[in-house]
């Protein structure tokens, strides 16, 4: 390769050419990609060789082809190891001997993909993603943390949700952190290392983040306890919350409805309790979108009431005294009596 250049001093004149002639040791050479320069890759000719990159100085001087002109022969040399699999720049650069200022010669030279010639080789990294709270409640924090290995990897870690952008972070003692407030539902999350100078980009396995809604659940009673059948009616709020409730008397399960059915917005099951006391609950069992609840708990004592007679059987006119009987004996509150008619037997005659 032959570079045209000005300025190059000192120079000597060289008996056998008649040329002046150079000796050129402050021609800078490295690599870059992008435009952005690899200061770890950047030398100059005297340091030679840098790496697998490898630039020789053949001849340095006044130009015979163009009078005026100083002009460079140089060589690059083929790298010893594999080829990068990303295209790079090698670009080479002149000091001024008396300033030791840039004279600004700057000339890239575009190295292919997959030219064995004049590629650096960065090593490669691995990324792992980690979640401070998983699953999460709507409202919640959450905060990623990226672990780069090897640990002298440097610049930023990118995260993502999906396609979508979370954030950024940079990197230090191999970490980087992202704080995130995330929406309902189920999140596929990433961490991606950016790459720098010595290693290669790299992505995490994606994680799973579930953020869940946040429910409450309510429950209450329609009947009368002892006076047949009662119902227990589940409410989980938000209302779009779907699933099943379990119905639990002190701690046992006595029944499981699904929530809608057939109450819209709530779960409702129905039965008859036993004289004594009954520590009743709600559980909701929650699903992928929604935390489970449970209700506080409702108090009720089940009552049993038998009826006597002062004359069985009686005539009429008879006065005759029934009494009725409420167990347990702290009942409180009026009991009703009904007559059920019965009709005569009818005969023929």
């Amino acid at each position: 390769m032959i570079l045209w250049v000005t300025g190059i001093t000192p120079l000597t004149l060289d008996a056998i050419t008649g040329l002046l002639t150079a000796n050129v040791y402050s021609l800078g050479f490295g690599v870059a990609q992008n435009g952005v320069v690899f200061p770890s890759t950047m030398t100059y000719i005297e340091d030679e060789p840098y790496g697998q990159f490898m630039a020789k100085i053949m001849w340095a001087g006044e130009s015979p082809s163009f009078p005026g002109a100083d002009q460079i022969n140089l060589t690059f040399l083929t790298c010893s190891g594999n080829p990068s699999t990303t295209a790079v720049d090698a670009f080479l650069e002149f000091m001024g001997v008396s300033t030791g200022a840039v004279d600004g010669v700057y000339l890239p030279f575009l190295v292919d993909i997959g030219d064995p010639d004049c590629q650096t080789q960065w090593a490669n990294t691995t990324t792992t993603l980690t979640s401070s709270l998983n699953p999460a409640n709507v409202g919640q924090t959450v905060i990623f943390t990226a672990n780069v290995a090897p640990s002298t990897a440097t610049v930023t870690v990118t995260f993502l949700d999906g396609n979508a952008l979370l954030g950024g972070g940079t990197l230090s003692s191999a970490k980087a952190t992202l704080s995130a407030s995330l929406s309902a539902g189920t999140h596929s999350v990433t961490a991606r290392y950016a790459g720098d100078s010595n290693y290669n980009s790299s992505t995490s396995v994606a994680l799973t983040q579930v953020i869940n809604t946040k429910t409450s659940t309510t429950i209450t009673l329609t009947g009368i306890p002892g006076a047949g059948g009662v119902s227990f009616i589940a409410t989980v709020s938000p209302s779009n919350a779907t699933g099943t409730v379990m119905f639990l008397d002190n701690g046992g399960l006595i029944g499981t409805a699904t929530l809608d059915q057939p109450i819209v917005g709530g779960a409702e099951l129905s039965g008859a309790l036993l004289p004594g006391a009954h520590s009743i609950t709600a559980t909701y069992n929650g699903n992928n979108n929604y935390n489970g609840s449970t209700s506080p708990t409702l108090m009720i004592t089940g009552t049993a009431t038998t009826i006597t007679s002062s004359l069985n059987p009686s005539s009429v006119d008879q006065s005759v005294t029934f009494t009725a009987t409420v167990s347990p004996s702290s009942a409180t509150g009026t009991v009703v009596f009904c007559v059920l008619a019965k009709r005569p037997t009818q005969r023929s005659i």
